[in-house]
């Protein structure tokens, strides 16, 4: 087998795992026991692939691979935190084209798992049995749009309607912000 067509298969494989993510993640009403299995199963293999390759170039895998490689490390629980932060790393000082907005929702995702405010206002959490999403701490709410701008990203309020439209759940803008025209 060649190293050309092992990588293709390398992609493909990462591809339908961000599309079980996806999902599972996407089913009414989640199955968090199934989510945890599929994430405990994908994040066993996307460490190998790292460990082996580094970095999940574009240029290598593809773009699709790449972008499903960072969802996947997206999705990895607080246990693994030095890991995305490694990947997170990996990303910046290796792909100067890669979405400062995709960088953003992984850097909040660091800063929530490390009990830290986040930056850009890319996480929220909803109680259990509930259908109400919080956004976690934001730690500038008074210039979040500017700061959300910045890196690509709409404004809080358009983002929280997003997902509102998304999702059918309902997202509680939190308190100190406010939405400029």
């Amino acid at each position: 087998m060649t190293k050309k067509l092992k990588k293709e298969m390398i992609a493909q494989q990462i591809i339908q795992m961000a599309q079980r993510d996806k999902s599972a993640r996407n089913e009414n009403p989640l199955d968090w026991n199934k989510i945890r299995l599929i994430d405990a199963e994908n994040r066993a293999k996307i460490k190998q692939f790292v460990k082996k390759y580094g970095y999940i170039n574009p240029e290598i895998f593809g773009e699709k691979a790449s972008k499903s490689a960072w969802l996947l490390i997206q999705h990895f629980p607080i246990s693994s935190l030095k890991f995305m932060e490694f990947y997170l790393k990996l990303v910046k000082e290796n792909d100067k084209n890669f979405s400062r907005a995709t960088l953003a929702l992984l850097e909040d995702r660091i800063n929530v798992s490390k009990k830290q405010p986040q930056v850009y206002g890319t996480q929220a959490y909803c109680e259990p049995n509930s259908d109400i999403f919080y956004f976690r701490e934001i730690k500038d709410i008074k210039n979040i749009d500017e700061i959300r701008a910045s890196v690509g990203l709409e404004t809080l309020a358009e983002y929280a309607k997003s997902m509102e439209e998304e999702y059918g759940d309902k997202f509680v803008l939190p308190e100190g912000y406010n939405s400029k025209p």
